[in-house]
């Protein structure tokens, strides 16, 4: 994408010219920290802390709601989550971010029914929720608690093992965490009840420093 720039020039009478110019906006962004910070070899992940942000839970400036730098908040901007939801501040992007909805992670179903489980249910004021992919559960996955639950913080606080993720090959047999070993993902049949952890891309406008999500 590009943005014209229009520049004003004064030519040698002291005549206002304009000239424009093609400016390249921004289309991604750095990688994430893992969180590990124990090396155990010079130049691993632990020694150079390679990516954004401070810290896996720290972004390097306020979130929208301008009192602190967590990178999850729930809708009202505090750590609260009643309903269940986490907003990961780390994907905004000045128009939407992610949520996360883990109130029903506890619950395994078949990798089919937990695809569609929450795709017409509204939580939180927001309605259409998918099961993550494996992008997106990997997002969340702190590698500083790697062969120890990489979902054992808050907000998610849990030492479930198995979650399905959407992202799948064809065949009787899918992809899945295993968050309690090194090897964070394993092949599961899609038949085999597991647990599941659900997104959705909100639109997020600020106003008045009133932050608003839908």
């Amino acid at each position: 994408m590009f943005l014209i720039l229009t520049i004003m020039n004064k030519d040698n009478f002291g005549f206002g010219v304009l000239s424009s110019q093609p400016v390249s906006l921004p289309v991604g962004a750095t990688l994430m920290k893992t969180d590990q910070s124990i090396s155990t070899a010079s130049y691993d992940d632990g020694a150079t802390k390679r990516g954004r942000l401070t810290d896996f839970f720290t972004l390097t400036d306020v979130n929208p709601f301008g009192v602190n730098t967590n990178r999850f908040t729930d809708k009202n901007g505090a750590s609260v989550y009643s309903t269940k939801v986490a907003f990961d501040w780390s994907t905004y992007n000045n128009s939407t971010v992610l949520a996360y909805y883990f109130g029903d992670m506890g619950t395994a179903r078949p990798w089919a029914t937990q695809l569609s489980q929450y795709v017409g249910s509204t939580i939180d004021g927001l309605t259409g929720w998918y099961l993550t992919n494996f992008v997106e559960m990997v997002n969340i996955m702190n590698f500083a608690l790697m062969g120890n639950y990489q979902l054992n913080y808050a907000p998610f606080s849990t030492i479930l093992r198995y979650f399905w993720v959407s992202t799948q090959v064809a065949g009787s047999n899918g992809v899945a965490t295993d968050l309690g070993g090194i090897n964070p993902f394993t092949s599961s049949n899609k038949l085999s009840a597991l647990n599941g952890i659900w997104v959705r891309v909100c639109n997020v406008s600020v106003s008045g420093g009133v932050v608003t999500i839908s």
